[in-house]
């Protein structure tokens, strides 16, 4: 091989290499700042999943009902001030977009405090996880799409 082709191999690798290295310090940051937003908002629910529905965007997300026995808040949307959110909560009812779809059956319970959720079936833990934004806008557009925010 020529050295002038070897110099632009090696630049192609680098500049492949440092794009990886950016994308994966950005997306470590904006993880943690999503993490700490969902932390700050002081969740702390339990109540029995209604409904499940995954949408096609997003590897094992959905958004899941819950019929709510317990919880520390009564009324939270955000979903018309965030592009990213994590459901709503109104009365005895939440909607909360979920990243563990696979791991969740109509009928368990489920706990959530702050990011950490912990799923229950016949009284036994078959799962524990932290929520996290779906990774794709376009799970938000079908969301919003699908539930029509007034």
């Amino acid at each position: 091989m020529k050295k002038e082709n070897l110099k632009f191999l090696f630049i192609g690798i680098f500049l492949i290499l440092s794009f990886i290295t950016v994308d994966t310090i950005y997306s470590k940051k904006q993880y943690e700042r999503e993490s700490e937003y969902i932390k700050s908002i002081g969740l702390n629910l339990q109540g029995r999943v209604t409904k499940k529905t995954k949408f096609r965007y997003g590897h094992n997300f959905g958004v899941i009902h819950i019929k709510l026995s317990q919880s520390n808040i009564k009324n939270y949307d955000e979903r018309k001030n965030r592009d990213r959110h994590i459901g709503f909560i109104v009365k005895d009812k939440a909607e909360i977009i979920f990243n563990s779809m696979s791991n969740l059956k109509i009928g368990d319970s489920i706990s959530i405090y702050k990011n950490d959720f912990q799923i229950y079936r016949m009284e036994n833990l078959v799962y524990k996880g932290s929520l996290s934004f779906a990774p794709a806008r376009s799970f938000y557009k079908e969301y919003n799409k699908k539930y029509k925010i007034d």
